[in-house]
C-alpha cells in the first residue's frame, strides 16, 4: 500500500470517527473500529486493507504526531515559514534536531498533515514529555 496524502487524509478521518464513537479501548482501535475503518476505506477508495496495515498506519501516525509535538516545543527561537507552516533553520540545526528527535526530517519542508484528526485519535495516548 502506497500511502499518499489523499489516502492518509481519508484514513485519519475514519480513525478519528472511530475514536469519537468510543472504539479505542486503550492505545489502539478495537476490532469493531478496525472493521469499520477497513470497510469505509474500501468504499471510499476501492482498496481493501488488512487490519495489520491499518494498525501499522495508526502506529506510524502516532509517531508522527509525537515527533511533531517535540519539534514544536524545540522550535522556540527559530525562524518560521508562515507560508509553508515549517521551521526555517539552516542544515546544521536540522541535522542536530533529526538526531535529537527521530522522525522529524519529513517536517523540514512540510508541516504535519491531518493534525486535527491526529489530536482526536491520540489526545489521550501521547505523553507530552
Amino acid at each position: 500500500m502506497d500511502w499518499n496524502d489523499g489516502y492518509t487524509t481519508i484514513v485519519c478521518k475514519l480513525f478519528a470517527e472511530q475514536v469519537r464513537k468510543g472504539n479505542p479501548p486503550n492505545t489502539h482501535l478495537n476490532n469493531v473500529g478496525y472493521s469499520e475503518v477497513k470497510e469505509r476505506f474500501f468504499q471510499s477508495t476501492g482498496i481493501m486493507l488488512k487490519k495489520s496495515q491499518l494498525k501499522n498506519k495508526w502506529d506510524k501516525l502516532r509517531g508522527d504526531l509525537s515527533a511533531w509535538k517535540k519539534l514544536m516545543r524545540k522550535q522556540t527561537g527559530t525562524g518560521w515559514n508562515w507560508e509553508k507552516g515549517t521551521i526555517n533553520m539552516d542544515a546544521e540545526w536540522w541535522k542536530k534536531t533529526k538526531k535529537d528527535i527521530p522522525g522529524v526530517g519529513k517536517f523540514k519542508n512540510r508541516p504535519l498533515q491531518n493534525e486535527d484528526e491526529l489530536k482526536v485519535m491520540f489526545g489521550n495516548i501521547i505523553n507530552e514529555e
